[in-house]
């Protein structure tokens, strides 16, 4: 998987999330608590050198980093009673339901220019975003918290070989392209967010990242 990721070979929020949990399923799947060993505590470590693994290949988005820590505070919760091939199920279910539960259910996404141009327009934006990519991080720009793209994508436009404004200018020592993955839509462009627990106003995001966490990373 994390080869994909290096590759480009996998790429979205979305595909690359439910990647890392179907591997984290293979890795339930054949993992054998060793002798002397907790499964809490093991199975932890083990998915933690492989999310390290992953970083090494390209960074994680915000909503692998919730998925992650969903994974490890379900691995910190499994009963100390469960026999190991119970809590191996467990998990496998819990993962399961993450995926069709949080990620399949609304795969949508939206562009801060679309976002920009409708508020020009007085037209309202509708968002549909899975909860489990909200965070408490604050993002005031596309710059310090992103991925770089291959900046020669940006020179060209597939299928238009009568644009070329571009051409020649990739060698310039003095001009660098910056071809950013990824981009931020300030919340005053957007009108309503459609998420798994229902339709909620930008303001309310902060209440939606609590009542997650209470749900999934306390329980």
């Amino acid at each position: 998987v994390g080869l994909q990721y290096l590759s480009g070979d996998l790429s979205g929020g979305n595909a690359r999330c439910i990647a890392m949990l179907q591997a984290f399923q293979e890795v339930v799947k054949d993992y054998t608590t060793p002798p002397q060993k907790n499964l809490n505590r093991n199975m932890t470590a083990k998915i933690s050198s492989y999310v390290s693994f992953l970083v090494e290949c390209r960074p994680l988005s915000i909503s692998m980093g919730n998925a992650i820590r969903f994974v490890k505070n379900r691995i910190a919760k499994l009963p100390i009673t469960l026999a190991e091939s119970e809590a191996k199920a467990v998990l496998q279910s819990d993962i399961e339901r993450f995926i069709n539960e949080k990620i399949i259910v609304a795969d949508k996404v939206g562009t801060a220019c679309v976002a920009m141009v409708a508020s020009a327009f007085r037209v309202p934006v509708l968002v549909c975003c899975e909860a489990y990519k909200f965070h408490e991080r604050v993002q005031l720009d596309s710059i310090c918290s992103n991925e770089l793209g291959d900046p020669n994508a940006i020179s060209k436009v597939d299928g238009r070989e009568d644009i070329n404004y571009l051409d020649g200018l990739t060698n310039n020592a003095n001009l660098q392209f910056l071809n950013l993955r990824y981009d931020a839509t300030p919340s005053d462009y957007i009108s309503m967010i459609i998420t798994d627990y229902g339709m909620v106003p930008p303001t309310s995001v902060p209440v939606i990242v609590r009542e997650y966490q209470k749900e999934h990373l306390l329980v």
